[in-house]
């Protein structure tokens, strides 16, 4: 029993962190998989909104698109970005056209910017139409060399033509990428990862408790049984040793009578020889 119980405390707590760390793999997936989409959703309806209000009238009224010397583009599209984002949890947004250049950013210190092609796998994904995504780790690098502080969601996606709300799916204008906070992104995972020890270990525990007193009874009716051999050894012990007194008392009173007989055929014979004596003195 003290080896069933250190082994089952040491596989209870080897299971339970095996387990634990699978279902917040799982729910890390998960997260991410919905963060992404999230994401999606967020740049197609500020890509909508873009074309619909601004990129149309500004055309309409510029007759082009400058928004590194034009503040009036600039503030413009700012306001329609800053509406559509907020309270979106959004850390960061930066539009891209097809040469790779920051058109735009909420940073405003990264307008103009130029990422080259084969500098950044994820941006030149986006820029072929294949929307990508990467987490970005607490005290690592981002793409603009920048330190993440947080744990963030870089992700890219395309940014399309609009003609009367319907995205033109042949005519990419350029690239949008946004920054998602991800901080309950880890308290969701070590909230499952706590959740998920917690249950396998009440689990296997609760196992262990039955498995424990299946194996206490089992014990008491083996303790039982060899209390009852024990007794019975006992007593044929006793009855052994009984007998054999017995055979030795027997065999001590056969020997005595051996020894009687024999004296008694000793006599006989002295008596036989002392008759024979007298009866030739009686008759020369």
């Amino acid at each position: 029993m003290l080896y069933y119980s250190i082994t089952s405390f040491i596989v209870i707590g080897i299971v339970s962190f095996v387990v634990g760390e699978v279902f917040s793999r799982i729910e890390k997936s998960d997260l991410l998989e919905r963060s992404e989409k999230y994401a999606g959703y967020i740049v197609n309806h500020i890509n909508l909104e873009m074309y619909d209000e601004f990129f149309g009238p500004a055309m309409n009224e510029y007759g082009y698109i400058n928004l590194k010397n034009n503040r009036d583009q600039f503030k413009c599209l700012e306001k329609i970005v800053k509406s559509n984002i907020y309270d979106f949890n959004l850390k960061k947004v930066y539009l891209y056209d097809m040469n790779g250049q920051i058109i735009y950013s909420n940073i405003s210190g990264q307008i103009g910017y130029v990422v080259e092609r084969g500098r950044n796998s994820h941006l030149d994904s986006a820029l072929d139409g294949v929307p990508t995504s990467e987490l970005q780790d607490v005290g690592k690098l981002d793409s603009k060399g920048e330190l993440v502080e947080n744990s963030l969601l870089e992700s890219y996606y395309p940014v399309y033509e609009y003609s009367e709300g319907v995205a033109n799916r042949e005519k990419q204008t350029g690239v949008m990428e946004i920054y998602q906070n991800m901080k309950e992104l880890d308290i969701q995972i070590a909230s499952a990862h706590k959740k998920a020890v917690i249950i396998t270990g009440s689990s296997m525990g609760l196992l262990f408790l039955i498995l424990l007193l299946i194996i206490k009874k089992g014990s008491n009716v083996i303790r039982l049984k060899t209390d009852q051999l024990v007794e019975a050894r006992d007593n044929m012990e006793e009855k052994v040793e009984e007998r054999a007194q017995e055979i030795k008392q027997t065999y001590e009173r056969l020997q005595e009578t051996q020894k009687r007989l024999s004296r008694s055929e000793k006599l006989a014979g002295i008596g036989t020889l002392a008759s024979g004596v007298a009866h030739e003195i009686n008759n020369p």
